[in-house]
């Protein structure tokens, strides 16, 4: 099924509502401010939000992207991010067959068109943990084919052309703890993406940026 369509959203999306004007979101927002200030430097290489012309294709201009992960209300629609007040974000690095070692990832990502930072790129693979499915895009971990070499990608809930983007749901983990907060396996079938930062620094681009939600 669609990630989008994940059971757990409406659930997320009321304790989501019930917290987000709170002073402990709020703290939480500023470290997403901050994250997201790295988004644009990382994407673009750039201060100019000008400059963000490849990446506003899928995700709006950046700089309202941050605006967005800053906003201290919930907005629960299941819509292209252009046409929502805030957002959040979610992760997928981990894959079955390589557990906590990245490096061992197998799925693939390649361009369209000549690729590069900012650049648009097709995602076919797995993740075995891909953490809060509901969010409205995540940063995966993939091997880049025009470079053989491990790249961070941004992949939205939504294509450019606002059909949903190819990432399908396999089940949601059963979890012991931390059950509001789901985390499922998924399918990339030539999902959209947007290659974050260089080829080659996947792993710690997107460990960079964990850091700000750990």
């Amino acid at each position: 099924m669609p990630y989008s369509e994940c059971t757990g959203r409406k659930v997320w999306s009321r304790f989501r509502s019930r917290t987000a004007a709170g002073q402990v979101a709020r703290v939480g927002r500023r470290l997403l401010y901050a994250c997201a200030n790295r988004i644009r430097h990382i994407v673009s290489g750039h201060d100019d939000a000008s400059e963000h012309t490849a990446a506003s294709k899928g995700a709006g201009a950046l700089g309202a992207l941050r605006e967005k992960l800053f906003s201290d209300r919930y907005d629960p629609s299941d819509v292209p991010i252009a046409k929502k007040s805030s957002i959040w974000l979610g992760m997928g690095m981990t894959e079955k067959q390589g557990g906590s070692d990245v490096r061992a990832n197998t799925s693939l990502a390649v361009p369209v068109g000549k690729g590069g930072r900012g650049g648009e790129y097709e995602l076919r693979g797995h993740k075995w943990f891909f953490s809060a499915p509901m969010c409205d895009a995540h940063l995966v971990v993939a091997r880049a084919v025009d470079t053989d070499s491990y790249a961070c990608f941004y992949v939205p809930r939504f294509r450019p052309d606002d059909s949903k983007n190819a990432v399908l749901v396999q089940r949601l983990k059963d979890k012991i703890g931390n059950r509001s907060n789901s985390s499922g396996e998924v399918e990339f079938q030539d999902a959209y993406g947007l290659l974050m930062g260089e080829e080659g620094r996947g792993i710690a681009t997107i460990i960079e940026m964990a850091t700000y939600t750990d």
